[in-house]
């Protein structure tokens, strides 16, 4: 494996402690709804879900404490750049370690680290996998043999299987694009799972940005001068198009084609050594603007506010059920709210399916809509009624 220097590390780690110590202090709460959900599983609020074989596992290991997560994630998060950059010097043996600036070129990659989900457990093995399926190409280039460097990519995309199911589709790709034995593996796994992928990929889920076709692609801008990268290095080429593809029909698979597109960069600056110092002033930019992008990202603190007042106030008086705006489902139950207003797809009572619709009975309701019940507060746009 090509390691890195310390001082490489180094600087490498500087701007993921920067952004996640942003994060940790001066962000309330986890990223995005979802991720309420797996922390309700950590704190033993919810039932561990068994759907996948290790995530379960994984989870059992996490502390209880919003803190402790986000660590946990930091270091997943800088694991993966550092593995990506010894990835990048698989393609340029002098600069390519620069690569693990590269992802940072796109919010995408901040923000997938920022969730806590099932999908961020997967990332560390995915990003070891795609290591030694490039060391595998770069034999193959060269006419070395690469038999263990493919089954070090099977061995990692399968492991990373084991905590989302959304790695299968890594591993497809990258098969059909190049490798057969990887292929014959992963067509072998498409068949057994091909229902959970289909629903992965192609099944938009109404109300939830990142299953938004076209959603997010702005987002890899300063990574397109990676397509003439591809062309330099061949064998990015065809994963490259269809992880890119990929992402134009479901942006919840954005870091593949963030990996690839930096990979391309890489391959593209390989002969333009004064143009780094460049993509690294814009990459610093784009670092610090990161603090604003993370700002905005939903929960907001108000929304904790409302919904915390309204569990107070169901448990008062009402068994502690809460009526709500379906993507506040998980942060009630994790406030120790009872809610049937929840998850991806929705869940709803009496609603037939429209997530934006609340059946009104007597109770408390959080919502940003306005409602005809008896306001009793409101945070910003949220507001907590008593009907």
């Amino acid at each position: 494996m090509k390691f890195l220097k310390l001082w490489q590390v180094g600087a490498l780690a500087l701007p993921v402690l920067v952004v996640f110590a942003y994060y940790a202090f001066f962000v309330p709460g986890l990223m995005e709804y979802d991720s309420y959900y797996f922390l309700g599983m950590v704190c033993k609020k919810l039932p561990v879900s068994n759907e996948e074989p290790l995530i379960s596992q994984a989870l059992s290991l996490v502390p209880c404490d919003i803190l402790a997560v986000k660590a946990v994630l930091f270091c997943m998060c800088l694991f993966s750049v550092l593995v990506f950059a010894a990835t990048g010097r698989l393609i340029d043996e002098k600069l390519g370690w620069m690569a693990g600036f590269w992802l940072f070129l796109s919010y995408i990659f901040f923000f997938e680290f920022f969730k806590f989900e099932d999908d961020q457990f997967s990332y560390p093995f995915l990003f070891l996998a795609l290591y030694f399926w490039v060391a595998a190409a770069v034999k193959a280039k060269n006419g070395e043999k690469n038999a263990w460097q493919q089954l070090a990519c099977l061995f990692f995309a399968l492991l990373a299987r084991g905590f989302w199911g959304g790695s299968l589709l890594f591993l497809i790709v990258l098969g059909v694009s190049s490798l057969l034995a990887i292929t014959g593996a992963g067509l072998a796994l498409l068949s057994v799972f091909w229902g959970k992928l289909y629903s992965a990929v192609f099944q938009s889920i109404q109300g939830v940005s990142e299953a938004t076709p076209l959603l997010g692609s702005k987002d890899l801008l300063f990574l397109l001068p990676g397509l003439a990268g591809w062309l330099k290095e061949r064998y990015l080429l065809w994963p490259g198009i269809l992880f890119a593809l990929l992402h134009l029909l479901q942006p919840k698979f954005g870091l593949f084609a963030v990996m690839f597109l930096a990979l391309g960069l890489t391959a593209w600056l390989k002969d333009k050594e004064s143009w780094h110092q460049y993509f690294l002033i814009l990459t610093g930019v784009l670092v610090l603007g990161s603090f604003m992008a993370i700002a905005i990202q939903p929960p907001s603190l108000e929304e904790h506010q409302a919904v915390q007042y309204a569990v107070l106030q169901a448990c008062q008086n009402y068994d502690c059920q809460v009526m709500n705006d379906w993507q506040l489902g998980h942060i009630v139950k994790w406030y120790g709210g009872k809610t049937c207003y929840f998850g991806s797809p929705c869940n709803c009572c009496n609603c037939s399916g429209d997530c934006e619709k609340i059946s009104i009975a007597p109770g408390i309701l959080v919502s940003e809509s306005s409602q005809s019940c008896t306001l009793l507060k409101e945070w910003g746009k949220w507001k907590v009624y008593e009907c």
